[in-house]
């Protein structure tokens, strides 16, 4: 869950509209604020900390200030809400995105004209710099971490470098509570596209029924290739017959075999070609 820092609410029996409007003041809070009271909606909208227009009941803006003023039970909701380069209001407190979006003059000239309290934070490779603003006025100027007002020559020259534009959190002196929500409200990018006006994308005309285009024709499925014959095995080759054992040379010196080892001899030569001729019928079964 996220607790926002940036979105309150409460209860206009505990906290009056009047009040509210006097603690946005002092804070110069750009937002809205969201009234509903007895099944009637309303929204003011706040620049600075002024009323800058207000819709309730069709009523014109001091109209509908004062009926709202006057209304006893019901609920508020107080957003924080940066404009965009076009002046409107944004979806989010925050905005996000490079120089080479928008420039850090494009910036400053933003928060001068709509007269913002809010902190730029500038990121340059292993720089970091905070250009403080109240009432669209440079208060301070911080460059990784030592305060000197003569540094925004420098930070307005940093190349490459990525911005975050943020007003400083609500702390309202109002019995109020914050918004508890599942996920924060993701910040503005790019400010320069949402600052330009785009034209609407032409409608393409139909096409009339007699230049209508004719279906593409199928095409003829290819006819499959016939799949090649298997290759007959080739017949093994016949196992050649075990050469017969050489006869020892008989030497003077060494006594005659008996016959007990030469009956073991035809044994073992008998057991090798039964094996042979086995394996060659395994051989051709196969």
């Amino acid at each position: 869950m996220h607790i926002s820092e940036n979105r309150i609410e409460g209860s206009l029996e505990d906290t009056s509209l009047s009040k509210l409007l006097e603690a946005c003041h002092e804070q110069l809070v750009t937002g809205t604020i969201a009234v509903s009271s007895g099944g009637s909606e309303a929204v003011l909208e706040l620049r600075a900390g002024a009323v800058d227009s207000a819709d309730y009941e069709g009523l014109d803006k001091l109209a509908a200030v004062e009926a709202l003023k006057a209304l006893k039970t019901g609920t508020f909701e107080l957003t924080q809400r940066l404009p965009s380069l076009s002046g409107a209001l944004g979806d989010s407190a925050r905005f996000e995105g490079r120089d080479s979006d928008v420039s850090m003059i494009e910036l400053m000239q933003h928060c001068e004209n709509n007269a913002l309290s809010c902190t730029i934070t500038v990121i340059c490779e292993f720089d970091r710099a905070e250009v403080l603003y109240r009432a669209g006025e440079i208060e301070d100027v911080i460059v990784n971490g030592e305060s000197d007002l003569d540094r925004i020559v420098e930070v307005v020259n940093f190349t490459d470098a990525r911005f975050r534009l943020a007003p400083p959190p609500l702390a309202l002196d109002v019995l109020s509570w914050p918004v508890v929500r599942t996920d924060p409200t993701p910040p503005f990018f790019h400010l320069k596209d949402a600052a330009e006006s785009k034209e609407p994308e032409e409608l393409e005309e139909p096409e009339k029924p007699n230049e209508a285009k004719k279906p593409e024709e199928p095409e003829e499925p290819e006819e499959p290739e016939e799949p090649e014959e298997p290759e007959e095995p080739a017949e093994p080759a016949e196992p050649a017959e075990p050469a017969e054992p050489e006869e020892p040379e008989e030497k003077p010196e060494e006594p005659e075999e008996e016959p007990e080892s030469v009956v073991w001899k035809l044994v073992i030569l008998i057991v090798f070609a039964a094996a042979a001729y086995l394996i060659y019928e395994l051989y051709r079964a196969m």
